[in-house]
């Protein structure tokens, strides 16, 4: 049953402000290599903030420490998983329906990751709210997985602008889920919600609309959490922790292919205030094929951007980023584009609905 949340707004004496948060096998020691390298050269204040890096199969052996450790100017704690939180499975869940649903969702070449045992642990291991001590002593994280790349200059310190605006969540990317993959996660939100009556938000106040639609059924957008700064908070707290047990018990991150983005993405539309959340429009980001790319030339040309604008994700037909714009746009009157992080203004540009251009870069005549 819910319960009343309880939220701490204040950085304890013994908590420490924000970390880089990286899990990942001791296999993928190259490409985390060149990720720490890449944001440590984009982020100017990487140097403020610790790697934490934690291993999801052993403790990482001393050669990939030394070897992580000589690359990285910032500091590193190293950390591992106990398998009670990654790999163990619940007294309640039936291993053999979670087998035979891994078996008939792998003949669906839909679904990525339909099949796989460690991708169903690492989405139930991030939903839960990521437990581990190591992470607990932070006030903030920024998620970063290994092989992903920043495109751009960050000239801002994010976690001091999340501190001093009140914001409790930041994205890049938002796209919709693929159906098949959560078919009963709306039906068992719902449940929850019927049930949770403290104190909660009203739908108007928050980004419900970003994903529901006009019947109030879940229309699969999400925040795409490769790419997350948040505050551990949000996780931990007593609301969060019973909204995820409640779905944790139906099973569904076994029987079906719950992503962690999905549940991260529903918790936060219904439970924070519209300002809360940020859409970190000036960072340039990749993931495997998609990317976060300013169009605005100023922008680019200032953070010395190296991606290509007509690739940005943010408008194109699967993207979910507009819609949170509109809303954005209607319930506060300015959006994320019309901010100058840098100067810490909001400055409507009262042109919130139109698509920015990138006709610049295709028109522009170098001299």
């Amino acid at each position: 049953m819910p319960t009343e949340p309880v939220e701490d707004n204040n950085i304890t004496e013994n908590q420490k402000f924000a970390c880089f948060l990286v899990v990942c096998p001791e296999t993928s020691m190259w490409e985390l290599i060149e990720t720490i390298f890449n944001y440590e050269q984009h982020f100017k204040y990487s140097n403020k903030y610790t790697w934490v890096i934690l291993n999801d199969e052993t403790e990482f052996s001393p050669k990939f420490k030394k070897i992580v450790s000589n690359v990285a100017h910032s500091k590193i704690e190293f950390g591992y998983i106990p398998k009670e939180q990654w790999s163990e499975y619940p007294s309640f869940i039936d291993r053999e329906r979670a087998q035979n649903s891994r078996l008939i969702m792998s003949k669906n070449k839909e679904i990525p990751y339909g099949g796989s045992e460690s991708y169903r642990f690492m989405c139930r291991y991030f939903s839960s709210g990521m437990l581990t001590p190591i992470l607990q002593k932070y006030r903030y994280y920024w998620r970063i997985e290994p092989g992903t790349s920043l495109q751009c200059d960050v000239n801002l310190d994010v976690f001091e602008y999340m501190e001093s605006n009140n914001k409790k969540y930041g994205f890049t990317i938002s796209l919709k889920e693929i159906p098949d993959t959560i078919p009963t996660l709306w039906k068992h939100v719902q449940e929850w919600l019927s049930a949770d009556t403290n104190n909660r938000p009203q739908a108007k106040d928050t980004f419900y609309r970003f994903i529901t639609d006009e019947h109030n059924e879940y229309n699969y957008c999400h925040f795409w959490n490769n790419f997350e700064i948040a505050r551990v908070d949000l996780w931990n707290s007593q609301r969060y922790q019973d909204f995820f047990n409640y779905l944790d018990r139906t099973g569904g991150f076994y029987y079906e292919r719950w992503g962690d983005a999905v549940i991260h993405s529903i918790y936060l539309a219904l439970y924070l205030k519209i300002d809360e959340i940020i859409f970190w429009n000036q960072i340039g980001y990749n993931h495997e094929m998609l990317y976060n790319c300013p169009r605005d030339e100023s922008t680019w040309m200032k953070n010395k951007c190296c991606c290509d604008p007509s690739n940005d994700f943010t408008y194109q037909p699967n993207s979910c980023t507009d819609l949170f714009l509109n809303l954005q746009s209607k319930q506060i009157g300015v959006t994320d584009l019309d901010v100058d992080n840098n100067n810490n203004n909001n400055n409507n540009n009262n042109n919130n609905n139109k698509i920015p251009s990138y006709r610049w870069w295709t028109d522009l005549e170098l001299k």
